[in-house]
């Protein structure tokens, strides 16, 4: 398996960590906010703080290294549209995570 070969792996499976994570983590939001058991929300807003600072924020980190390194190494443009997008959703995902999931 080559550098890029391995770079490429890297960023999609930290694209299925960080993106599989936010569908699970709505799917158990939902269902916990539907029960509507203030302790159990707290609980679960606290557990969703450390999994953000532990797993989904590096993930995220990772993806763009791993992405910025792989396009660095391949046959890539920066300048290609849909690079400028993939930059640009990143950024948005990550500065709404910081500011919606922190602890309270």
């Amino acid at each position: 398996m080559t550098l890029y070969e391995t770079l490429i792996l890297v960023h999609i499976v930290m694209v299925a960590v960080w993106v599989g994570g936010g569908i699970v983590t709505q799917h158990f939001a939902a269902l916990i906010l539907r029960e509507g058991d203030p302790i159990r929300i707290g609980g679960f807003a606290r557990d969703i703080a450390w999994i953000a600072t532990r797993i989904t924020l590096p993930a995220a980190l990772i993806l763009l290294l791993s992405g910025v390194w792989a396009t660095s190494e391949g046959n890539w443009d920066f300048g290609a549209a849909w690079i400028s997008i993939a930059f640009t959703v990143w950024i948005v995902a990550v500065v709404a995570g910081l500011v919606l999931v922190r602890p309270e």
